[in-house]
């Protein structure tokens, strides 16, 4: 064990006699304090043996101290800043950790942006279910079935419709056939065309249709468009009449070459669109 001792030896001589010489004497005394030295020795408490011994001033031990606390205040900011303390400071996170908070907020975007598409999506098809609802067994006599097409060949006929593609009609509609639309064939990476303003509420991929978009207008009126290369449009998009949609392409089963088939579709039944488009 080592004990530390400290000893301070100073004499001072006032003279009573000399107001003046006292006065002196006190300032010199509080500059000198800054001098004082210190004697600092250690010792063995065993044998009482001196180990070492140094002197230093006041204004050195406050050098020491000061110099001791920043290198405390360096080394407590190194800790932070190189270590995973830094997590415990408010208001910090870690650049993965923000960078992966922003994607689940885009992502949780995304997913609210595809609900309400899938909504319009459904509402727009629900049309088209309503004619499955109808009694099989039902066949309007030809007079009766004029009566009824009257009015929505009426209203129809009113509307502007673009052309989707410019080019030859190889296969027209046929509805005994079940060929619900008009085969166009065009050139190479032609651009297909939305024929009205719309919503597009179907954008994908199937076996027989290939790259299929659907585009949804004003009184439920829903333009088709099959067998696409390139779909240029997602679920939930606007469109207007004239904008490319897709491009087009021989995919899909019962494509048998480059071609655009398509198809209008009102109140759940199919239209011929040659009545309504000259391609």
């Amino acid at each position: 064990m080592y004990q530390l001792i400290t000893t301070l030896e100073q004499n001072y001589f006032i003279n009573p006699l000399l107001p003046s010489t006292l006065s002196n004497r006190t300032e010199n005394t509080t500059q000198s304090r800054q001098k004082e030295s210190y004697k600092v020795v250690i010792i063995n408490e065993e044998d009482l043996r001196e180990v070492r011994r140094f002197s230093m001033t006041k204004t050195k031990l406050y050098l020491i101290v000061l110099a001791s606390a920043l290198a405390l205040l360096a080394v407590f900011t190194c800790i932070l800043v190189f270590t995973p303390l830094k997590q415990l400071v408010p208001g910090y996170g870690q650049l993965e950790s923000n960078a992966a908070f922003i994607e689940l907020t885009d992502h949780i975007e995304d997913l609210e942006r595809q609900v309400e598409s899938q909504a319009t999506y459904t509402e727009g098809f629900k049309t088209m279910i309503n004619s499955l609802e109808k009694d099989p067994d039902f066949k309007p006599t030809q007079s009766n079935q004029a009566v009824e097409e009257i009015p929505q060949m009426n209203l129809l006929h009113f509307k502007q419709f673009s052309s989707p593609l410019k080019g030859t009609v190889s296969h027209g509609f046929d509805k005994e056939s079940e060929h619900y639309g008009t085969d166009i064939i065009a050139a190479k990476d032609s651009p297909i065309l939305a024929v009205m303003d719309g919503t597009v509420i179907q954008s994908d991929w199937s076996l027989n249709d290939g790259n299929t978009i659907a585009v949804l207008h004003d009184d439920n009126l829903i333009s088709m468009y099959k067998h696409n290369s390139i779909l240029l449009k997602s679920i939930g998009e606007k469109v207007v009449s004239g904008e490319a949609i897709a491009i087009i392409g021989n995919s899909g089963e019962q494509s048998d070459g480059p071609h655009l088939h398509f198809e209008l579709w009102h109140q759940g039944e199919a239209l011929d669109p040659q009545d309504f488009i000259h391609f």
